[in-house]
């Protein structure tokens, strides 16, 4: 079991705040949910194996990743203009 699920409405809770607060210190992050700062910053790496990716900038504040994958929805999307492109005839030049 990893070690997250044990604590899991915790990181839940860590996890909101940063993602609904793009751009916060771990210390503000800490003051809202009433914890040390150390605590969030050693739950980062549980974070991450959650699934949330954050980058530290360098006045330590904390960014979540957006995704690089696309929806399933608009994989399909990108898939299906390229066979229409690729079906489509080519000019002579």
């Amino acid at each position: 079991m990893a070690h997250w699920r044990k604590n899991e409405p915790k990181y839940e809770e860590i996890e909101r705040i940063l993602t609904d607060s793009p751009g916060i210190s771990a210390r503000e992050s800490a003051r809202r949910i009433n914890c040390a700062p150390s605590t969030i910053i050693r739950c980062l790496p549980s974070l991450e194996e959650m699934g949330l990716l954050l980058a530290e900038d360098d006045d330590g504040l904390l960014w979540p990743f957006r995704s690089i994958l696309p929806t399933p929805e608009r994989l399909l999307q990108t898939t299906a203009s390229w066979v229409d492109n690729s079906c489509q005839p080519q000019r002579a030049a």
